[in-house]
């Protein structure tokens, strides 16, 4: 039971950690767009998940009588399959979604997955858990759009408890064990974290703060990159906890879309 404790922990860090991935939110006039990931999971993840995992997944799929047909399969390449997640995902958040292209490659350096849809309602896709940081959309006073990047603390409170997970598997027996040349490409994995996000507004763009990065008259982005173990300040970053706000403003002309967001009313005493 400790060991397959463990190997839950390492996946989980694996999981969060090890990516490097490219986003791309296009919005239209009426809240419809489309969305493009670009991700590369590297070699030396996709190869320790198998070692640890691969045992266990096919010991579970052969215990409830699934086809051993693909026995030989990568584990982490399946684990990795993006277009299952998000119709799922989709599905929860009533969202409908067409996929223009999808396609998952495997190359000597890692695996690559790249995928573009289709959506209806941006809202829905904010709040779906497709899009992998928090944003808020909404419309200022004077109508224009509003898109800001917004706090997570759920996800800093679970990136936080992952790293103390990970220092602990560190001084762990099976860390020990593992050999040392696949435990460096761990380390170098997650040292080299990546995580950019692009927005395409449905007008030009008026004004940005923050973390945002203008690329033309209607793209701005952010970027996040680093060792995600050692340095805090880029969970704080990536999750919107930046002392400085992080927004867009955007002409609302045309928008159909989308309320003013007004603060609260004060209560009189």
């Amino acid at each position: 039971m400790k060991r397959y404790l463990i190997i839950l922990i390492l996946s989980s860090i694996i999981f969060s950690g090890c990516l490097q991935t490219e986003e791309h939110l296009t919005i239209n006039n009426d809240g419809s767009g489309t969305f493009e990931a670009d991700l590369m999971v590297p070699s030396a993840t996709l190869d320790l998940i198998d070692s640890t995992l691969g045992e266990l997944v096919r010991s579970m799929q052969a215990a409830f009588g699934n086809k051993a047909e693909n026995s030989q399969d990568s584990i982490a390449e399946e684990l990795f399959n993006a277009r299952d997640d998000i119709e799922k995902k989709a599905m929860h958040a009533g969202l409908n979604i067409e996929f223009i292209s999808f396609a998952k490659e495997r190359k000597k350096d890692g695996l690559y997955v790249r995928y573009k849809f289709r959506f209806d309602d941006v809202f829905k896709v904010l709040e779906s858990g497709i899009v992998s940081i928090k944003f808020g959309l909404s419309k200022n006073k004077q109508s224009d759009l509003v898109l800001s990047l917004k706090g997570n603390p759920g996800k800093v409170s679970e990136s936080e408890k992952q790293k103390k997970q990970f220092r602990d598997w560190e001084e762990s027996d099976d860390s020990k064990k593992m050999q040392p040349e696949a435990k460096k490409q761990l380390i170098d994995a997650l040292k080299n974290f990546k995580y950019e996000f692009l927005v395409t507004t449905p007008n030009d763009i008026k004004t940005l703060s923050g973390l945002f990065t203008k690329k033309d008259q209607k793209t701005a982005y952010v970027s996040f990159s680093g060792d995600i173990i050692e340095d805090p300040s880029l969970i704080d970053k990536m999750y919107g906890l930046s002392s400085e706000p992080s927004v867009i403003v955007s002409s609302g002309e045309g928008v159909v879309f989308g309320k003013v967001d007004t603060p609260p009313a004060i209560p009189k005493p």
